[in-house]
């Protein structure tokens, strides 16, 4: 989910307080196509856990091809574009590691946001002047009363008496919370609903203490007041299930002390009864004593709740204020170099997946992914949410990334919310209205388009071919690649998720590097997890996938199609459009011919194609069965005179004379 804005992204809806309360519960058209979590809430178990397990994940795995094609490369699959502990998702990197291990995937790359990283206009404190409140020149947090269990009596609102002599503000408030159950556990909450300032809650928890005034009215054996703190989604480990950490902690004269009822620890604070008691938080100690085998750097500041807990009737009360919060471990590169202890750790125990970590700059319009080279954080001019950046804003950020020596990717380029409307003029119009965008400003310099979208940003996978299309048309030339943008790693969803788009480099092995440049050089095909277990490639009179060959004097040329494990009873499409450097926003790409996949018993098929006007070509995997496109190849550009647009040295076909 880059950034949670409505719809469904990756496996989860919207995080909302809806979500968190423990008592709510083809079109085809001109598109190259045409023939010719698991949450946990305070004082519950995690809804999803081992139910969901690994029932049919043994069935879907990503490919596995160990035949090389034509140039002795193999294809090696990679999970890209994926979010952990430093985004805005409940998942951690422990998380999305073991679910790539588990579908057999090679590679994977965390691309996390990096204003989140560096907790850019994130909150800082609250005065509790209200139950509505807005810090500097962010958007407001609301907090929203909720119950568990069945209480005989409760109360919270905001008092003007008693208020910490330490909060700074001109506004006198405190928030007082009361809770009696009528047996058995019951807690009166508040909570602290952050969705309108963009989740600025929500960060990596290493570096952060939580500091709170806590004043008990009435507190004791079975009556406290309690702070709650979600943490980040991990797999069953330790004898635990697959859940979301939380931390409770609970303020009464009791002893300081730790006691874990799986997933949810209980951290017992000691405070006074009758006065104000600065409390001071940490979070990654706690959770470390707490479960000792999972590195608790690996969490998320997801959720937060305050209230009174009860047990057996006993009445608690009290009051909080002033909640601030201090990040010590976000300036600089200072979360670029914690990721990367994180994946080296990850690494040794799970050495069969390699890791790799990039960075998503995201805080202004479109958003870019970064992968490779030397990578640093963006410093942005701002320090609050509502800056608009400078202009060309994504231009000067990818070519400051390939001064780093890394490859950029334009991210769901129909964007994140709702899009247009869900009819095929309003899909035509987006693929129209966002081709215009990305030509007048060069694709921003970048490498490659994500295409690999079942639906984003209202926008259909053959929205997301068309406008490739287009930029083909127009002499983009950007590698297309397939990712899912998850943002949870909640055991077994990879599959069944809206969006799971893999994307195979053919490639000499499956380090950095070579990775790196079969995405540059668009050596590279998508499949969808659990719909295609295959392998895609295309050459022409040996000009590999991806490359820009110049031939004036061949009108027609014969493509060589390699597919292999077809998905039974599919059809493979050839496509071809013009490349004509015009400006055009439509698509004229068309199948130009069809093969059923009984022609690749051999796992190869040639077919003569008309180079007589400047073309690309490129493969589409269709199962008859559901009329869905599975798999995409990237194209051969087949030019008959030298492209205006500069042509990378990677994509330099080594029949042409450059």
């Amino acid at each position: 989910m880059c950034e949670f804005h409505g719809e469904t992204e990756g496996s989860e809806a919207a995080l909302g307080p809806e979500t968190l309360l423990p008592t709510r519960r083809s079109f085809l058209g001109r598109l190259g196509l045409l023939t010719a979590g698991a949450l946990v809430v305070p004082g519950f178990g995690p809804w999803m856990g081992e139910a969901f397990a690994r029932t049919k994940k043994k069935a879907i795995m990503a490919a596995n091809i160990q035949t090389p094609n034509q140039f002795g490369l193999l294809p090696y699959s990679m999970a890209m574009h994926i979010h952990s502990s430093f985004s805005e998702g409940p998942g951690s990197m422990h998380a999305q590691v073991s679910e790539a291990t588990a579908y057999g995937i090679t590679a994977m790359w965390f691309t996390d946001h990096d204003w989140r990283m560096s907790a850019i206009g994130y909150r800082q404190a609250v005065h509790f002047d209200g139950l509505t409140e807005t810090e500097t020149d962010n958007s407001p947090w609301v907090w929203r009363p909720q119950q568990s269990g069945v209480l005989a009596d409760h109360d919270g609102q905001i008092v003007s008496s008693p208020v910490s002599p330490l909060d700074p503000s001109t506004t006198l408030g405190a928030l007082h919370v009361r809770a009696a159950s009528v047996s058995g556990e019951a807690a009166y909450q508040f909570y602290a609903d952050h969705t309108r300032s963009r989740e600025n809650l929500r960060a990596n928890l290493a570096g952060q203490q939580l500091s709170i005034e806590v004043f008990p009215m009435q507190a004791g054996p079975g009556a406290f007041l309690e702070l709650v703190l979600s943490l980040s989604y991990r797999p069953a480990v330790g004898g635990r299930p697959a859940g979301q950490y939380q931390l409770a902690y609970r303020f009464s004269p009791a002893d300081a002390g730790y006691s874990t009822q799986g997933v949810l620890g209980i951290v017992s604070v000691p405070v006074a009864v009758g006065t104000w008691n600065s409390v001071v938080l940490d979070p990654v100690a706690d959770a470390s004593a707490l479960w000792p085998d999972v590195d608790a750097r690996d969490n998320s500041s997801a959720d937060l709740w305050l209230g009174a807990r009860s047990v057996d009737g006993a009445v608690a009360e009290g009051c909080f204020d002033y909640l601030r919060f201090t990040r010590s471990e976000t300036t600089g590169d200072a979360p670029l170099q914690l990721q990367d202890e994180l994946v080296a750790a990850y690494q040794a125990m799970y050495p069969q997946l390699l890791i790799n970590r990039g960075v998503e700059v995201s805080k202004y319009g479109s958003h870019l992914n970064w992968y490779g080279g030397d990578q640093h954080l963006y410093q942005y001019p701002e320090r609050g949410l509502k800056g608009a950046g400078p202009p060309n804003f994504q231009t000067i950020a990818n070519d400051l990334a390939h001064s780093y020596g890394a490859l950029a990717s334009i991210n769901h380029p129909f964007g994140t919310g709702s899009g247009k409307a869900n009819t095929i003029d309003g899909q035509e119009g987006a693929t129209a209205d966002t081709a215009t965008g990305l030509i007048a400003n060069g694709a921003y310099h970048a490498d490659i388009l994500e295409v690999g979208y079942r639906r984003r940003g209202n926008a259909t996978l053959e929205n997301h071919l068309a406008l490739w299309d287009v930029m083909s048309q127009n002499g983009l030339w950007l590698t297309g690649n397939g990712v899912s943008d998850d943002h949870s790693g909640t055991v077994g969803l990879w599959a069944k998720m809206t969006n799971h788009f893999l994307t195979y480099a053919w490639a000499a092995s499956p380090a950095q590097v070579d990775l790196l440049a079969a995405l540059g050089a668009g050596r590279v095909y998508c499949g969808e997890l659990g719909t295609f277990n295959g392998a895609l490639d295309l050459s022409v009179e040996g000009n590999p996938m991806g490359s820009i060959s110049v031939r004036p004097d061949l009108n027609q040329r014969t493509v060589t199609i390699v597919a292999i494990n077809l998905p039974p009873n599919s059809v493979v499409e050839l496509v071809q459009g013009p490349v004509n450097y015009a400006g055009s926003t439509s698509s004229a790409a068309t199948v130009v011919q069809t093969f059923p996949s009984t022609l690749f018993a051999s796992g190869t098929l040639d077919y003569v194609i008309d180079t007589s006007t400047d073309s690309f070509v490129r493969l589409n995997v269709l199962t008859t069965t559901s009329a869905i496109r599975v798999a995409f190849s990237n194209p051969v550009y087949l030019l008959r005179a030298f492209p205006p647009t500069v042509v990378p040295d990677v994509r330099r076909a080594p029949d042409t004379a450059w």
